[in-house]
């Protein structure tokens, strides 16, 4: 049976395929889109150049995934003791258990 790490891991490696898949699908889209509107569209030439575009959508996407990040660590600030509670609990009736065989 996969321990949950392995199944997190392959869990995380199909995400990534399907990704990369339907980037794939997506940028041959574009290409063929690109190739057929070149020179049909009057304001081509006010749209953002492609790097810009690209620095812009992953400088919003690393604010988004910083927030996340700061908003899971909260949760996990908000839950661990209880966690380390319950394991120092568990840790001192196995002692208990253990001394009294």
């Amino acid at each position: 049976m996969p321990t949950i790490t392995e199944l997190v891991t392959s869990t995380q490696d199909q995400v990534l395929a399907a990704l990369k898949q339907g980037e794939d699908v997506i940028v041959d889209g574009l290409r063929s889109m690109s190739d057929t509107i070149e020179g049909f569209v009057p304001f081509m030439d006010q749209l953002p150049k492609p790097a810009e575009a690209v620095e812009s959508a992953f400088a919003f996407t690393n604010t988004v995934l910083a927030s996340q990040r700061d908003f899971v660590e909260s949760i996990l600030k908000s839950v661990l003791p209880a966690a380390q509670d319950a394991a120092a609990a568990t840790k001192t009736a196995a002692t208990k258990t253990a001394s009294k065989a």
